[in-house]
């Protein structure tokens, strides 16, 4: 019986193997706002599961679809699950 790591690689295998392009498929992340432009256009500091800044460098001038504030957390998606493509999708405190 496959358990573990094994079992774990496995999946990974056949993932893989049915959608080659599966790395580019990405999840909404959490960010706080770190300043906000004239434009509506905002800095953002990715962070972590743990709320705590992640090491994924900070999103420069994304685009926002409703007005974001210095210090509020926020939902990061990305356009066609495409990671060059980030945006703010909305605001969660």
């Amino acid at each position: 019986m496959v358990q573990g790591d094994e079992l774990k690689k496995a999946f990974q295998s056949i993932i893989s193997a049915a959608v080659p392009d599966v790395k580019r498929v990405s999840y909404p992340i959490r960010g706080k706002v770190i300043y906000v432009y004239d434009d509506g256009t905002a800095d953002i500091q990715p962070l972590g599961p743990d709320n705590e800044p992640s090491d994924i460098p900070i999103l420069p001038r994304l685009k926002a679809s409703t007005a974001v504030a210095i210090g509020k957390l926020v939902r990061i998606c990305f356009y066609y699950g495409d990671t060059s493509q980030p945006y703010i999708d909305g605001v969660i405190e």
